[in-house]
């Protein structure tokens, strides 16, 4: 070496800890329990007065609606779903969904803020500046059913803040987990 230090040779393939199974994690969070649907033929044609914050629910039109319920019966129609987000303080606030079925366009505070596609993966969605700190934050979503079948809000909705603090000691990423349980392989490694 032309400093004068001697070269080091480390293994990356050596020494590595091994658990086969699922981490058991849930997600935490302030669950959104109350939900106001109906359907819309009209879809994005429908988008500004649908996302509007002041629209009244109280129509015969409306439904209540729960965390699971089936709100197409297999009809290819897009649903409007509302709801009023509780009040956290501390971080910045996300959603978090497990499910919703199929696709939604998702609003705050008459924002669009994305479109998410898919129908059984779990997704984060910062509030960002469309948050209202003192309040009130209306979230509305429009979601269509492309392929028939079930849907709707299929898991549950969190509202959480997020924490840039450290990584707590007893889970995995933490280099203080105590992983000693685990087995040691040397990689490439097939469990």
């Amino acid at each position: 070496a032309a400093s004068g230090t001697s070269r080091e040779r480390i293994l990356m393939d050596a020494g590595w800890r091994f658990h086969l199974g699922d981490f058991q994690v849930t997600a935490a969070g302030t669950p959104v329990m109350k939900w106001r649907w109906k359907v819309d033929e009209r879809g994005d044609l429908d988008s500004a007065r649908m996302a509007a914050e002041g629209l009244d629910t109280s129509g015969p039109d409306w439904k209540d609606m729960t965390t699971g319920d089936d709100l197409f019966a297999g009809a290819k129609v897009f649903v409007w779903v509302r709801t009023s987000l509780p009040q956290i303080t501390g971080g910045s606030p996300s959603l978090h969904f497990e499910s919703i079925d199929d696709e939604a366009t998702i609003y705050l505070n008459g924002q669009k803020l994305m479109t998410h596609e898919g129908w059984d993966d779990a997704f984060d969605l910062p509030l960002g500046s469309a948050w209202r700190p003192a309040g009130p934050n209306v979230l509305v979503m429009q979601i269509g059913n492309s392929g028939g079948g079930p849907g709707g809000v299929r898991g549950p909705a969190l509202l959480q803040t997020t924490s840039t603090g450290p990584v707590p000691a007893d889970s995995a990423p933490s280099p203080s987990f105590k992983d000693r349980a685990w087995r040691k392989v040397d990689l490439p490694h097939d469990f």
